[in-house]
């Protein structure tokens, strides 16, 4: 934004040090009855509360906002929640609120309560950002951690972003993701690629960015925490083979790949291959049951794109016994995404 979209007036008062065309927000009642500071805020901008404290106006008990000007065409509307979520207040075209003491709050009032602002008028969602917990990726390994965003109101939003912060970027590193579209009434699921660079544990703190305009009565931000290990003792590699029309008039291909699954330090009997696969993906029908001897779906596990494929009797696995596994995937359709299959793991099961 521009250098004067905000800026901040100290140690003013009265409702005349509002500009034309403008927000202002009043640290003290009666438009700075006691001397205060002046927030101003140019008209289609949002900003939460770490935004607003950047330019001096410090929130909280005790401070903030007291009264409102607003000077514009347009409504402004003010937001209980740091991230731009929570309870909202909307302030009309030309209004003057002198006292947020006046305003109800749950059992409280608004004043020193703001804690967000918009300077436009807003329509609320209810978005539930909720992510993968306590996930662990080995060194050097990249792995595609679910995000799951649930709309749970009768408005489909669009330009929907997830901003990814770590707080140690030693341990692991993570890659952006496009916005998305979520659905009335629906949900979408996010796979956010991240990979270990080194041995231990971190916070990783995901943040829903909602577009201008759209204030989330739900939640914005999921933390959650990512162990990075040292490489496994059981591994799978990968191969693309090849891949071909399902059907010759019809958009699905399959796609083949041939698997090794390795044990560096003990035989084992029984094990767990599980995958992550895209929307509209899923493993052939008909080569499940070609190796329905020695294979199996675990169904209750594999739900929102996690596929588990469990071993049955045989085909051990040992530190000089890989054994191969040639498996074929249908994909909604063709594209350099379906090269490598995501999240490959490995596992011993009791």
């Amino acid at each position: 934004m521009a250098d004067q979209d905000i800026y901040l007036i100290k140690k003013s008062s009265g409702v005349d040090n509002c500009p034309d065309g403008k927000l202002c927000l009043f640290t003290n009642v009666g438009f700075n009855k006691v001397v205060g500071d002046i927030l101003v805020i140019s008209p289609d901008i949002q900003v939460d509360q770490a935004q607003l404290e950047s330019y001096g106006f410090i929130l909280g008990e005790g401070g903030g906002v007291s009264s409102v000007v607003n000077n514009m065409t347009q409504a402004a509307t003010l937001v209980s929640g740091i991230y731009l979520d929570g309870q909202t207040l909307a302030v009309s075209a030309g209004k003057e609120i002198s006292s947020l003491y006046d305003y109800p709050l749950g059992s409280n009032s608004w004043n020193d309560a703001v804690r967000s602002v918009v300077s436009a008028p807003v329509n609320e969602v209810n978005l539930v950002i909720l992510a993968e917990s306590d996930f662990s990726v080995g060194i050097d390994e990249r792995y595609l951690f679910k995000c799951k965003i649930e709309n749970n109101s009768a408005t489909t939003v669009e330009n929907v972003t997830i901003n990814v912060t770590i707080n140690n970027t030693d341990i692991i590193s993570v890659s952006t993701v496009p916005a998305v579209t979520v659905p009335a009434n629906s949900s979408v699921i996010l796979r956010i690629p991240v990979t270990g660079k080194a041995v231990g544990s971190t916070e990783l703190v995901c943040r829903l960015h909602a577009p201008i305009g759209v204030i989330n009565t739900g939640n914005n931000v999921v933390t959650t925490l990512v162990h990075v290990t040292e490489p496994k003792p059981l591994q799978v590699t990968q191969q693309l083979m090849s891949h071909w029309k399902l059907v010759w008039d019809q958009p699905e291909y399959i796609y083949s790949y041939h698997l090794v699954l390795t044990s560096r330090d003990e035989q084992v009997s029984s094990w767990e291959l599980s995958f992550v696969l895209p929307e509209g993906a899923e493993v052939s029908p008909d080569w499940l049951k070609t190796n329905a001897n020695w294979i199996i779906l675990n169904i209750e596990k594999s739900v929102e794109g996690h596929v588990y494929l469990e071993s049955r009797a045989g085909h051990i696995i040992g530190p000089n016994q890989d054994v191969p596994l040639d498996i074929q995937i249908i994909y909604p359709g063709e594209s350099s995404d379906y090269d490598v299959i995501n999240n490959l793991r490995l596992e011993q099961l009791s």
